[in-house]
């Protein structure tokens, strides 16, 4: 390389040099105010924010300032919780015993609490109202005699209730004695009970006074009739539409079977003859008979050894639906298998060994199951609703009553004819179809086509 060579490289070299010092000095002015201008934005965003929070401070401090103090109202204190009516009964039932009970008082003292607390619940002493007790009283009016007797104890028995559905309309209720003795040991109690009670949970005393009771007014009176509408219900249930099978707990199961047992026909009877539950229980098969071309049902002493009353004795003609739904074809094949009852699956149950007595429970447990379940409106209300329409119908009182079997003063005449004369002679032809045609207006609305044997096989 020559000379001249030499100087022109140390030359671009010293230039690259020059140039390499320039950026970088460039590039450090660049980072320096790179640096500055990042300080300044975190010095003004520490300036906002200190700001923002002053004037947010600021604004909370005037709502606070200025928001009224029932916006700021303290947290409800807890209401404070008292024992209910059972939570005395022990220790009530207990002082008593020391004061002096003897164990019969003991024993039907309990009882009465114990109804109370069934039938108007059990509440705090000052949650009870005059409603309460005046459900109580009437209550105990319905409850028949022979409830808790023959080894009924409080534990383990039917809901009061169901019993009192249960109970004919003509069997004997509580007598005033004892109901009176039931409502003074009830009230005793309550009493005791808000003594015992604190301040604000005591009864009213009010509640407990100017009661009277209505033992004149007829039991059969507190009985509902069933309307058109809960009877179309009833009649398009499981055990009227088709049911899963023949067990009990099958009934209210929907399914495609209808079995003609007593629990399809005493209801049925009931509604359309204005037969008792037990008289349409105890039925022989050959009560149900054709006499001078009608067919009807004969309850007598023969083959109901518990008539109501001397009433009860008649012949009722039998409803055209009962005859198209096939009670007479149901007759006529248990008097050729021989049978001693129209409904040989009934056996004898309760206290008073009825014949219907398997039948009022499981109508009871039948309806609550399907969802109809009314209280007071049973299986003796369907008798109780034949009679209605047919008094609305214009039907003579006396007549109705014939046809039901009620003991009315107004069949006093009827009754001593009856004595005198046998039942074919009192129910000659012309007086069945004069009967025929006032049941045969009997029409609750309904349309059981469904029902009659040329619309369903026998089952």
């Amino acid at each position: 390389m020559s000379e001249s060579d030499e100087e022109k490289a140390r030359q671009r070299v010293h230039e690259l040099l020059y140039r390499k010092a320039d950026v970088a000095v460039e590039l450090a002015g660049t980072q320096t105010r790179v640096a500055r201008l990042t300080q300044e934005k975190a010095d003004l965003e520490s300036i906002r924010d200190r700001r923002t929070i002053a004037d947010l401070a600021a604004v909370n401090a005037a709502l606070v300032t200025e928001a009224p103090r029932s916006r700021r109202a303290p947290a409800p204190t807890p209401k404070a919780k008292h024992d209910v009516a059972s939570a005395f009964r022990d220790r009530y039932i207990t002082e008593k015993t020391r004061g002096g009970w003897t164990e019969q008082t003991k024993r039907q003292d309990t009882r009465s609490i114990e109804l109370f607390l069934e039938i108007a619940g059990d509440k705090v002493p000052s949650d009870y109202s005059r409603d309460d007790i005046t459900r109580f009283r009437s209550t105990l009016e319905l409850i028949p005699t022979n409830h808790g007797k023959h080894g009924g104890a409080v534990k383990g028995e039917r809901p009061i209730l169901d019993v009192i559905e249960d109970a004919d309309d003509e069997q004997p209720r509580l007598a005033l004695k004892t109901l009176k003795r039931h409502w003074t040991a009830a009230k005793a109690f309550l009493e005791w009970a808000s003594v015992h009670s604190t301040k604000d949970a005591k009864l009213d005393p009010d509640i407990l006074k100017k009661h009277k009771w209505s033992t004149d007014v007829r039991k059969s009176q507190h009985r509902k009739p069933w309307t058109t509408d809960t009877l179309k219900k009833l009649f398009a249930s499981p055990l009227y539409a088709g049911c899963a099978g023949a067990d009990r707990s099958q009934r209210w199961r929907a399914g495609d079977t209808i079995i003609r047992d007593a629990f399809f026909w005493v209801p049925l009877l009931c509604l359309y003859s204005g037969m008792r539950a037990e008289e349409a229980s105890r039925l022989r098969p050959e009560d149900v008979k054709e006499v001078d071309g009608t067919w009807v049902i004969d309850i007598t002493t023969e083959g109901h050894s518990r008539l109501k009353n001397d009433g009860a004795v008649r012949r009722v003609p039998v409803h055209d639906t009962l005859i198209r739904c096939g009670l007479t074809e149901h007759a006529q094949e248990m008097v050729r298998r021989r049978a001693d009852q129209l409904f040989p699956e009934l056996k004898p149950g309760g206290v008073d060994s009825k014949l219907s007595h398997e039948v009022g429970h499981f109508f009871t447990d039948y309806r609550k199951a399907v969802g109809l379940y009314e209280y007071l409106m049973d299986l003796h209300s369907l008798r109780k609703t034949f009679a209605t329409l047919l008094i609305r119908n214009g039907n003579r009182i006396i007549d109705v009553d014939e046809l039901i079997g009620h003991d009315s003063t107004s069949r006093v005449e009827q009754k001593e004819l009856l004595h005198s004369m046998t039942l074919a002679h009192y129910y000659g032809g012309e007086e069945l179809l004069r009967l025929k045609n006032i049941v045969n207006g009997f029409d609750p609305g309904l349309d059981l086509s469904h029902l009659h044997l040329n619309a369903h096989p026998r089952r």
